[in-house]
Order: C-alpha cells, then sequence, then structure tokens
C-alpha cells in the first residue's frame, strides 16, 4: 500500500525558495538545497501537492512543466 503524503510546496522560482508546508507548519529552503538531493522530486511522485511561483504567476507542477520543462 503507498503512503499518501499531506504536504504542500510551495516554489517561488525568482526567489529561489522553496516552501514545505506538512500538519500546518512550514519548512523553507533553497532550490538548490532540494534539487541537490532529488527531494522535490520524490515528494512530487509521491503525490505531494506543488506549486511553483514566477514573476507573479501561479502554476501548478504539471502547468510549469508545460511551459518550461524540466532540468
Amino acid at each position: 500500500m503507498e503512503t499518501e503524503y499531506n504536504i504542500d510546496i510551495e516554489i517561488d522560482q525568482d526567489a529561489g525558495i522553496v516552501t514545505i508546508v506538512k500538519g500546518g507548519v512550514g519548512y523553507t529552503y533553497t532550490i538548490e538545497e532540494l534539487e541537490g538531493k532529488g527531494i522535490l522530486d520524490n515528494l512530487q511522485e509521491a503525490g505531494a501537492k506543488m506549486t511553483v511561483y514566477s514573476q507573479k504567476e501561479r502554476f501548478t507542477a504539471e502547468e510549469y512543466l508545460d511551459l518550461f520543462g524540466s532540468d
């Protein structure tokens, strides 16, 4: 049985900041910290709700990948 994570992830592309919210508590990291460890990919694959902010616009993870592609 797969574990479902109740986690929200907000990515501010312009500031280079990622906020992970779990259980009402937010944890802030730099994008580089998490990308280097593959954490964002693992959380997204596990079903975490991910929102990407860029230049004052708001995207879901899927919309972001459609618009900008992946690394």
